[in-house]
């Protein structure tokens, strides 16, 4: 693909994004986290992807920093919780116990009242706060997260996982 091309394809992302978001185009992709000396599935993480009508699956790298600049990271990543924890809820009425993981940005962490949203949604899915971890990149934790945040998400049960370590940013 020509310099171009890409900057069309990107054009038209940018345009069809908002769009997709709420028509359900984007959608949760798991991943399981496996214990390797059992081989026991002991969680999954979400992954989104954009099932494009046209250009089929389409990676985040593709269309997040996209996202990012029309500033609908934070409706994306509560989109993305709320697909976790009903995933749960489904995964725990069908009789299996699989925590899962949601990478959350600096965008959604500085939310004001973002621990009470997540409170929320725990509670009207009937999913305890031990079954969510919320991965933040080791750049948000260092530059956004204050050990309030860290206390409230405690009291929930809540996990925190340290993502992206090693960048250079501990």
């Amino acid at each position: 693909m020509t310099v171009v091309e890409a900057d069309k394809v990107a054009a038209r992302l940018l345009a069809e994004l908002p769009r997709a978001l709420d028509s359900g185009q984007l959608v949760a992709y798991f991943q399981p986290v496996v214990e390797l000396d059992s081989g026991r599935i002991t969680g999954a993480e979400a992954l989104i992807r954009w099932e494009h009508p046209e250009l089929g699956t389409l990676a985040p790298a593709l269309f997040v920093p996209l996202a990012e600049r029309l500033g609908l990271m934070a409706r994306l990543t509560r989109m993305m919780l709320q697909l976790a924890l009903a995933q749960h809820r489904t995964w725990a009425d069908a009789g299996w116990t699989i925590p899962v993981a949601v990478n959350v940005g600096p965008e959604s962490v500085t939310e004001p009242g973002f621990p009470d949203v997540i409170s929320e949604m725990l509670r009207s899915e009937g999913v305890a706060g031990p079954m969510l971890t919320l991965e933040l990149s080791e750049r948000t934790t260092t530059t956004t997260v204050g050990t309030s945040f860290f206390a409230q998400f405690a009291e929930l049960g809540v996990r925190i996982a340290l993502d992206d370590f090693g960048t250079g940013f501990s």
